[in-house]
């Protein structure tokens, strides 16, 4: 009987270890969704950022071009 007693008290410990990993694993997979959500919200960041300085630059440089126009009419 002790020895059925030894194998019925590993195996209950190996379904808690398991169900303890699962646990883990489980944190882990929700950290990993939650980096993933910041690091696609931090590059959608930063490309609207992009953007947004391209039609500044853009912008500035239409402003310049049409500075030089009225200032040299021939080298537009």
């Amino acid at each position: 009987m002790g020895n059925l007693a030894n194998k019925l008290n590993k195996a209950y410990a190996g379904v808690l270890e398991a169900k303890s990993r699962s646990k883990e694993l489980e944190s882990l997979k929700l950290k990993l969704e939650d980096r993933k959500k910041n690091v696609v919200e931090t590059f959608t960041q930063s490309e609207e950022y992009n953007h947004e300085m391209v039609e500044c630059f853009n912008n500035g440089f239409k402003m310049f071009r049409d500075y030089a126009s009225v200032i040299s009419p021939d080298h537009n």
